[in-house]
């Protein structure tokens, strides 16, 4: 494998008399390792150098977020707020990139060589944003009020960080852009040209433009993460966010996840899967190309996949991402095959394993109702969050089929209920849609008339039959009045009525009225 070759050089260079690496194409390096699939190695990587390289150190404690964030145990989830902690630590230097250079070039003196670098002081800042950001989002899945408080504070911080050393470093570019040009002019000589303007580091060597593009890359990182974030916010949250001081801009934040991606950061496949997931997990989710519109983001995921296919050709989270694109493309087959291959080169690697078999529980149900309905007694158990929406849900599920064994009919309701919940229903073919007519046709029991109406309503959406799915949702709402539960069908089943008349809304809209 190319990366086991390049962890035999990089060790040779311990024996080197500098003692000296370039970090930043090894931390690239260890990266790319993960993405394919070397999730062990790279760790081990990362774990020798975290000490040489506050690049080293990042990645480290990036391998430790990873793991967390799509583990959700507490035990690493806690473990890995621990050490982005100690990265933010060791890498945390005084602020203010361009007020330091004006420093040191109006100083003539010369700089001692321990000094820090301009280089890696943007370097460090840049990991000190990235581990805040990255603390913040660990933080929120606490998902309790202080802890929203507590990562609302580091998403500041790491928004200001993010924002003045996006300003920096495109104005250290335009600096030397100047430079390049006053050059090509011969309008002074060389020597007085270096020492009047451009991009200078602690040691008075000029920044070079292929550093300051990597920079850039590092900082487009995060700069586009977080404008891409805060831009998918709930107007009403957004109303606080903004007074809080941030501000989201998709645009640049997609230009800047773009950019991100094809420099030489190693960052740039993070950027990469950032969009792949904004294109096939964002978008369908909030429904950003319309309500009826749940593959628009399928051409460009395809066409970032099929740029990057060299390199991570064998990666189970590229092969995932290819099965999330013929899902919502409605081929099922083809979506299963690609999460199945993504099961087999995730072998060894739980985390990525749980991801590739969720989605192929999601495609097909073994129908072990007597196996579930024992697995459901534990669920309560399990709970740790009551304030948790997802946890809560889960909660009154579990307890409601407790009380007795479930009927096969109730289990496939429940089924079907979670591929809506799931914003499935809009992958699935005609053909695959009618059958659930059927699920919902099994139901004899009044007690779940109004789910099994609200499933209806969105099913006969789906098939285009519109006064027919209203018909049903209006019923939904109806059959739910005076229960003390399923709060969220009548929610659910508004939303699904509103998406319609957005299409239609001079004419759903008066039909509407005139029925109130």
């Amino acid at each position: 494998m190319a990366e086991k070759e390049v962890i035999t050089d990089l060790n040779s260079t311990e024996s080197d008399e500098s003692g000296s690496f370039d970090d930043a194409d090894m931390a690239l390096t260890g990266i790319k390792m993960l993405l394919n699939n070397g999730f062990e190695e790279a760790r081990k990587l990362f774990e020798k150098y975290k000490n040489d390289s506050s690049l080293m150190n990042a990645g480290h404690s990036f391998v430790f977020f990873m793991t967390a964030l799509m583990s959700f145990e507490e035990e690493k989830l806690d473990e890995a707020l621990k050490v982005l902690q100690e990265t933010e630590k060791s890498c945390d230097t005084d602020s203010g990139v361009l007020k330091s250079i004006r420093k040191k070039f109006r100083s003539k003196k010369k700089k001692d060589e321990s000094q820090i670098s301009v280089e890696d002081k943007i370097q460090r800042q840049v990991i000190v944003a990235d581990s805040l950001l990255y603390q913040a989002i660990l933080v929120f899945t606490n998902q309790d009020i202080p802890s929203y408080i507590k990562g609302g504070w580091y998403l500041r911080k790491a928004y200001k960080l993010y924002e003045k050393l996006y300003k920096d470093v495109t104005q250290l570019q335009a600096k030397q852009g100047k430079l390049k040009e006053s050059r090509s002019q011969n309008s002074l000589p060389e020597s007085e040209i270096s020492a009047s303007e451009g991009a200078i580091d602690g040691n008075d060597n000029e920044l070079s433009e292929e550093l300051l593009a990597r920079l850039l890359g590092a900082v487009s990182f995060g700069y586009g993460t977080f404008q891409l974030c805060i831009s998918m916010v709930p107007p009403k949250i957004l109303r606080l966010i903004e007074f809080l001081g941030f501000e989201g801009d998709r645009q640049a934040g997609l230009q800047a996840l773009e950019y991100s991606s094809h420099s030489k950061d190693m960052k740039a496949p993070l950027a990469t899967l950032g969009l792949l997931w904004y294109h096939t997990v964002l978008r369908p989710f909030f429904a950003l190309d319309g309500a009826n519109d749940y593959s628009a983001g399928t051409i460009d995921a395809e066409k970032i996949i099929d740029e990057r296919e060299g390199e991570f050709q064998n990666s189970a989270l590229f092969l995932f991402f290819r099965g999330r694109i013929h899902r919502l493309r409605k081929e099922t087959d083809l979506s299963l095959e690609m999460y199945e291959k993504a099961l087999e080169a995730a072998k060894g690697q739980r985390e990525l394993e749980f991801m590739c078999q969720y989605e192929i529980v999601c495609l097909g149900s073994m129908g072990d109702v007597k196996g579930a309905h024992e697995i459901l007694k534990e669920v309560p158990g399990l709970l740790k969050k009551k304030n948790n929406q997802i946890e809560a849900y889960v909660s009154r599920r579990a307890e409601k089929m407790n009380k007795g064994a479930p009927s096969q009919e109730y289990c496939r309701l429940l089924s079907l209920e979670l591929i809506f919940l799931w914003h499935a229903l809009p992958t699935c073919k005609e053909e695959e849609l009618k059958p659930y007519l059927d699920v919902c046709d099994m139901q004899t029991d009044p007690k779940v008339f109004h789910l099994k109406c609200l499933l209806e309503g969105a099913i006969f959406k789906e098939l285009g039959q519109e006064e027919l799915a209203i018909q049903y949702l209006e019923e939904a709402i109806a059959r739910h009045q005076g229960m003390k539960d399923d709060h969220h069908v009548p929610a659910f089943a508004l939303f699904e009525m509103a998406s319609i008349y957005m299409k239609k809304p001079e004419v759903f809209c008066v039909n509407h009225v005139q029925n109130l």
